[in-house]
């Protein structure tokens, strides 16, 4: 659609300007259509989202210039987190241990949402929110919402950044942790290693696509398609409702049975599952908080900490900071009580 082809320009364009470190004018719609290789229209809709956001300023007769200094366009002095993440007096307890970290800024963080889907349908819902700028954890963000986001000029970090390179992003380090933990495998002699999970849907059904590719750099010429295996939840939620995910295990389980893996990498969900009906086989799960777990080796992160580097991303976007920054916090793998710890 043409808002993403515009809201894309505009992020290139924004960077170029950052990696050149232009200041002043900026070169006529021409000259800037052939750096950035669009037509001039194109370019001319990125420069006007620009301008909307306060990074350009069109002055009459004159051109367009860089903004020195990005202003904040609101104070309400609330960051608005939306997504899933802990329920109940967790919940409560987190937002406090935030809150407490943010205070000296003057800004305090709202919990907006734990079902984001509510915003999926109408985007728009969100600038209704007294808010500065949003947090998005896991997949609560969308296209659609993004493209909102961005129009009205509020800043947006996300967690999970697989389709949105234009957005700033703090998030846990999937797939370095996949590629650990497969090691990890490795070394302990196992050579049939499989993968049970859950397909992704919309904007991040490349995701498994991406733990597939690094299974298959990690393991070589020991990958076996047939050990990668997913299944749709909303299938098997629909026929089977909240037994859902002994469903889909044991499918899987039965399928292994005569021939079954020397190891499992999934999610705890199917952790109990595979270890009663499959009990020679170690598992490894993974999880984007510390869990309770039967498995034998627990991947997860410290998710607080993906918090407090991202309110910390968000005041410097506040600030005028215009740099696109990617922050990656490693997993931490446990087994056996022991922990391994590394980036």
């Amino acid at each position: 659609m043409p808002e993403a082809i515009y809201n894309e320009l505009s992020s290139r364009l924004e960077h170029y300007i950052s990696e050149h470190e232009l200041t002043g004018k900026l070169p006529g719609l021409q000259k800037l259509a052939k750096i950035l290789g669009a037509n001039h229209i194109t370019v001319r809709k990125a420069v006007e989202l620009l301008v909307n956001r306060g990074r350009l300023e069109v002055i009459p007769s004159k051109g367009t210039f860089v903004c020195t200094k990005v202003p904040r366009l609101r104070k309400h002095c609330l960051i608005g987190i939306v997504g899933a993440f802990g329920t109940g007096c967790c919940r409560e307890m987190l937002f406090e241990r935030l809150n407490a970290f943010i205070s000296d800024s003057g800004y305090k963080c709202m919990d907006i949402a734990n079902n984001p889907r509510l915003f999926f349908a109408n985007p728009r819902l969100l600038l209704q929110f007294p808010v500065d700028g949003y947090i998005f954890l896991g997949d609560s963000l969308n296209r659609s919402i993004l493209e909102t986001l961005m129009e009205d000029g509020i800043p947006v970090i996300c967690t999970v950044n697989s389709n949105f390179p234009e957005v700033n992003h703090v998030g846990m380090n999937h797939f370095d942790g996949y590629a650990r933990v497969l090691k990890l495998l490795l070394r302990q002699g196992c050579r049939r290693i499989a993968f049970l999970d859950y397909e992704r849907a919309g904007d991040f059904r490349n995701y498994i696509e991406d733990i597939r590719d690094i299974f298959i750099s990690v393991l070589g010429t020991r990958f076996e398609p047939d050990l990668f295996v997913t299944h749709d939840s909303a299938a098997y939620y629909r026929r089977y409702g909240e037994s859902y995910h002994e469903a889909a295990a044991m499918k899987t389980i039965n399928a292994w049975s005569a021939s079954p893996p020397d190891a499992v990498v999934t999610i705890p969900p199917m952790t109990s599952f595979l270890k009663r009906y499959l009990p020679a086989v170690t598992v490894a799960d993974f999880h984007t908080y510390s869990h309770q777990s039967v498995a034998d080796i627990r991947a997860y992160a410290d998710f607080s900490e993906v918090l407090y580097h991202a309110i910390r991303r968000m005041l410097e976007l506040f600030d005028g900071d215009k740099e696109l920054k990617e922050i990656k916090i490693p997993f931490i793998i446990t087994q056996n009580e022991l922990c391994e710890m590394s980036g």
